[in-house]
């Protein structure tokens, strides 16, 4: 399965970071230009983040990710995600996955990155439905079950995720996961290049 499937460590790697890169629509998320984080937004992020608001949190813990505006310490990274992901913040439990899939500031574990993908797929975020499939395809930190790494690829290309969409028409040209499909395979493949 391996070979047919698009994406890898470093493929979860890239899409985790395009992601956090992003700020998430926060109001003072850092910028992907990391000079441009102040000193009073750090101090911002640490106030919010001291009184338990999930964003701040989550804020905090990608400037520390990223080292943006702070040195970059991929442990105080997890201990704010954490705290934000176990909020219900969803992408500070993709964010939090992504470290323990790397081990990143915490011991690398595939089972407790599975957990936080899932815990953000079950919340429609489209990048952790497509890293948990591809965690499934490859039976990494889960049973390898390419019938629910298929379901996880679906949900994300649903949500349009061009990549799952991909992974999605090659496990119905090969038959991973499904019957054999090849006007399915057609249709997720067209719909990817789209």
């Amino acid at each position: 399965m391996k070979r047919i499937l698009v994406g890898n460590s470093a493929l979860v790697a890239v899409a985790c970071v395009a992601l956090l890169c992003c700020g998430c629509g926060g109001k003072k998320a850092p910028p992907k230009d990391t000079t441009q984080v102040s000193t009073s937004d750090i101090q911002s992020f640490h106030a919010g983040a001291e009184q338990g608001e999930a964003l701040a949190q989550f804020e905090l813990g990608l400037a520390y990710d990223k080292g943006a505006g702070v040195p970059q310490d991929y442990a105080k990274a997890a201990q704010w995600y954490r705290k934000a992901a176990d909020q219900g913040k969803v992408h500070a439990q993709l964010a939090l996955g992504a470290l323990y899939h790397k081990g990143h500031g915490v011991p690398l574990d595939l089972a407790e990155a599975a957990k936080w993908y899932r815990k953000a797929a079950d919340q429609g975020n489209a990048d952790a439905q497509y890293l948990l499939g591809l965690m499934y395809s490859q039976g990494q930190g889960c049973t390898k079950d390419e019938t629910a790494a298929v379901q996880w690829f679906r949900k994300a290309a649903e949500r349009g995720h061009t990549t799952a969409m991909k992974n999605l028409g090659r496990c119905y040209a090969e038959g991973h996961g499904v019957a054999p499909d090849p006007s399915e395979a057609a249709k997720w493949f067209r719909m990817a290049a789209e």
